[in-house]
C-alpha cells in the first residue's frame, strides 16, 4: 500500500448468505475484538457474490508455522 502497510485480503465466496446489514454487523463486531491470534481488519468490501476482508499481516502469522516450524527452533 502507499503507506507501506503490508496487509491480508480474504476472499470469500461462502458467506453469500447474509445481507449487507448482517455482513456489516459482523464486520462491526470484529473491528471490536482485540486478541494477538486475531488479525486487525482494516477494511471490508461487500458484493452479493463476493465478499473481501482486509487485515493487517502479520509475517509467519500462520497456524501452520506456529505450531510446527515454531517448535522446531526453540
Amino acid at each position: 500500500m502507499d503507506n507501506e502497510v503490508a496487509v491480508v485480503v480474504k476472499r470469500t465466496r461462502e458467506m453469500n448468505v447474509p445481507e449487507k446489514d448482517d455482513f456489516d454487523a459482523e464486520m462491526k463486531k470484529r473491528t471490536k475484538l482485540k486478541h494477538c491470534n486475531i488479525l486487525t481488519l482494516l477494511a471490508y468490501h461487500f458484493k452479493k457474490d463476493e465478499k473481501l476482508v482486509i487485515s493487517k499481516y502479520v509475517p509467519r502469522g500462520n497456524l501452520l508455522f506456529f505450531l510446527h516450524v515454531k517448535t522446531y527452533s526453540s
